[in-house]
């Protein structure tokens, strides 16, 4: 908290294998969130594909 407002730091992670469940991905993260001093709030899923060649 930075006078009294909460701060919402984000990570962003790319090339991740598109097999991967959101399970798995939670899991991760959770994981990765160990390793940071801030508590994880909430993890996003975008997947992006190409329609046109």
């Amino acid at each position: 908290m930075d006078e009294g407002k909460e701060i919402l730091v984000t990570k962003n992670f790319s090339n991740i294998d598109i097999t991967a469940t959101s399970e798995q991905l939670k899991n991760t993260a959770q994981a990765l969130a160990t390793l940071q001093q801030f508590t994880l709030e909430g993890v996003t899923r975008n997947n992006v594909y190409d329609v046109l060649n």
